[in-house]
């Protein structure tokens, strides 16, 4: 995987006005999952890449740019736009890449970011201060938050209908409450989690980060919200269930209940 971004970094620096392409998301946070969680490659470009005259392109046409050139580059891959990058599927797309193009914004404390908001215009980022963010509330945790986002994460990936959860906003949700700090097993800090996913309502909440000033949201649609929703609320019970049988000394009882929740893909 090192070698597929370095080479996208290559292509890029070759074509545009790069300043610097590092890898953020779950793969700097720690909150990967292996054959589920693209690499984010975050390409601050220069300004002037992105302007056309005296005014800025949309985000759809930088990005169109940034497909087409990597599409040349990878003509036997499959090369798309997602929401706010252009993900080259690499590996049938099992060790796919996500290019997110950005542009300086402001310093406000912190280096503020612009990237494609997924309708063609702009959204403010920082990718710096939201790890940080991140690392403060998982200490804060006694280091459980990292490992239970990656449990959940698992959890919903092990289904199409719930695949939809947005790590951001789990991140955030778990984190600004310390939901799972305190003296408990793994089992239990997961078993809190998803007594609190059922309980929240999946509702949207504030940027921990303070970057935005938009609600962060658990998924794209309404729709995939109210699944994720009702399949929280039955990991929920099942959780509840399983911690009964360990105490009881039924562990076969425990395992069957983990591994439901998990769709069967639960390690015994």
């Amino acid at each position: 995987m090192n070698r597929n971004v370095t080479a996208i970094r290559t292509r890029l620096n070759a074509t545009f006005g790069v300043v610097r392409a590092t890898v953020v998301g779950s793969h700097k946070k720690g909150t990967a999952i292996r054959t589920y969680s693209d690499v984010d490659v975050f390409v601050v470009l220069q300004r002037m890449e992105a302007r056309w005259g005296s005014s800025d392109v949309s985000s759809t046409t930088l990005l169109k740019r940034i497909r087409d050139d990597l599409q040349a580059r990878y003509p036997a891959t499959a090369v798309r736009r997602d929401e706010v990058a252009v993900v080259v599927g690499f590996g049938s797309g099992e060790f796919a890449v996500d290019v997110v193009p950005a542009l300086f914004d402001s310093f406000r404390g912190r280096p503020i970011f612009r990237i494609p908001d997924g309708g063609g215009g702009w959204m403010p980022t920082a990718p710096d201060a939201q790890l940080k963010w991140l690392r403060a509330a998982h200490a804060a945790s006694a280091r459980r938050l990292i490992p239970v986002v990656r449990m959940l994460k698992w959890w919903s990936c092990t289904r199409a209908a719930t695949a939809s959860f947005r790590s951001t906003y789990l991140e955030a949700l778990l984190g600004c409450e310390n939901v799972v700090g305190g003296p408990w097993s793994h089992a239990e800090a997961l078993a809190r989690a998803f007594s609190y996913l059922a309980r929240s309502g999946l509702s949207q909440v504030a940027d921990p980060a303070g970057i935005s000033s938009d609600s962060l949201a658990p998924t794209r649609t309404p729709r995939q919200r109210a699944t994720l929703l009702e399949a929280a609320r039955s990991a929920a019970g099942r959780s509840t269930a399983a911690l009964a049988a360990e105490r009881a000394g039924d562990w076969r009882g425990a395992i069957r209940q983990w591994s439901i929740i998990f769709n069967y893909q639960f390690p015994e």
